[in-house]
């Protein structure tokens, strides 16, 4: 809601001596919505021609880059400049993921990213490495238009933990209070 609240306020007191810095805007929000209002805001500013405040933004929404009507419109692409493994991604070329060190230069140059340094940020402010290595999973998985399956504590997919588990009470002889006792203990400490 602080978000819109803003953004009416730009949208009704901006003139084009002013200058609009929105940062992250619709964070929190479906990401349908958030990229939708986002873009009508966008395209709002840029249909008054001459009158059109600067705007900054920075955003994680980086589809709204693809629209066709924001691309049409008289919009600059600009991004911040970083070396990872000791590459410089940001100006454009290859900017494949990576996971081990991030410098940000603090250089803003024409062009986008569209490489999010969050794994790297994390593993800098001490996210814990199993947390990582799965978000790096989850990001390949995502990439190659796999599925995302849940893990249990113990690494491996839930579905097929769950069904190991049911065929496993399926062999027990639920007559037996033993047989039940066994099968709730061995669940437990597995």
């Amino acid at each position: 809601m602080y978000d819109l609240h803003q953004v009416a306020l730009m949208l009704a007191a901006s003139t084009e001596r002013s200058l609009l810095v929105l940062d992250e805007f619709g964070k929190g929000t479906h990401f349908r919505d958030g990229l939708s209002l986002l873009a009508s805001f966008v395209l709002e500013l840029a249909g008054r021609g001459e009158a059109c405040p600067r705007l900054l933004l920075a955003t994680h929404f980086n589809e709204l880059l693809d629209l066709p009507e924001v691309a049409a419109a008289n919009v600059q692409h600009k991004t911040m400049q970083a070396i990872v493994e000791p590459r410089v991604v940001g100006v454009g070329g290859d900017e494949r993921g990576a996971s081990e060190g991030v410098l940000l230069l603090y250089t803003v140059v024409d062009g986008r990213s569209s490489h999010s340094f969050a794994i790297s940020v994390g593993r800098a402010v001490g996210v814990p490495e199993s947390i990582l290595a799965r978000a790096e999973e989850v990001q390949a998985l995502v990439k190659a238009r796999k599925p995302v399956t849940a893990r249990s504590a113990h690494g491996e997919d839930v579905a097929t933990r769950t069904a190991r588990v049911i065929a496993r009470l399926r062999a027990v002889d639920v007559d037996s209070k033993e047989a039940v006792a066994a099968f709730i203990a061995s669940i437990a400490s597995a």
